[in-house]
C-alpha cells in the first residue's frame, strides 16, 4: 500500500462493439466488466463503472490514473471514451494517460511467441498496424502503430513473425 497515493486505475476500452472496462490496483489487474450491450457505449459506460467501482469499495478519490484506448476503432465508441475518460480526470484529479490499441491488444498474447504484429482496422488492402519483441519486461514496441499494407509489414518486421488482429487484409 502506498500512503497518500491513490492506489487504483480504471482502464477504458471501446474502440470496438464490445467495450470494456478494467479496474487496477497498482500494477494488479482486479477485474474486467464487459459494457452490458454492446455498441450502446453513449449509454451504458458510466453506469458500467460506477457498477464496476461500488462492487470493489472503490472511492472516485482512491483512483490515481484512468487509462483509456484511443484506437484505431469505433468513432463513436471512442469519442464517447475519451470524453469520459478526461472527464473522470478533470473531476477526480488524476491521471489520463491515452493508450493506442494494438498496445492494449498485445497484452493478450501468449508469451510464446518472440514477435508479434497486431493489425486493427483494415481499409482496402491496409491496416494499423505495430510490431512488438517479447522481452523480461513483456512486449517491447519496436515499431510504432502505422497504415501499412502486410506486403509493407513483412517487409519491416523481424522473424518468425506471429499475426493477429481481425478481418486482416489477404
Amino acid at each position: 500500500m502506498h500512503h497518500g497515493r491513490p492506489s487504483y486505475n480504471l482502464a477504458i476500452e471501446c474502440s470496438s462493439r464490445q467495450g470494456s472496462i478494467s479496474l487496477g490496483r497498482d500494477d494488479a489487474l482486479l477485474k474486467t466488466v464487459e459494457i452490458p450491450q454492446p455498441t450502446r457505449h453513449a449509454i451504458e459506460l458510466t453506469p458500467t463503472i460506477d457498477r464496476l467501482c461500488q462492487q470493489d469499495h472503490v472511492k472516485p478519490k482512491q483512483i490515481g490514473q484512468v487509462y483509456v484506448s484511443i484506437g484505431p476503432g469505433s468513432f463513436t465508441g471512442l469519442r464517447i471514451a475519451c470524453v469520459t475518460a478526461k472527464m473522470l480526470a478533470n473531476v477526480l484529479g488524476t491521471k489520463l494517460v491515452a493508450v493506442p490499441t494494438v498496445d492494449v491488444v498485445v497484452q493478450n498474447v501468449s508469451a510464446d511467441y518472440t514477435h508479434v504484429a497486431v493489425g486493427l482496422n483494415t481499409k482496402r488492402d491496409r491496416m494499423y498496424a505495430a510490431v512488438y519483441r517479447h522481452t523480461n519486461e513483456g512486449w517491447q514496441r519496436i515499431i510504432d502503430p502505422a497504415l501499412m499494407t502486410p506486403t509493407e509489414l513483412c517487409d519491416q518486421a523481424p522473424r518468425p513473425l506471429a499475426v493477429m488482429g481481425n478481418h486482416l487484409p489477404a
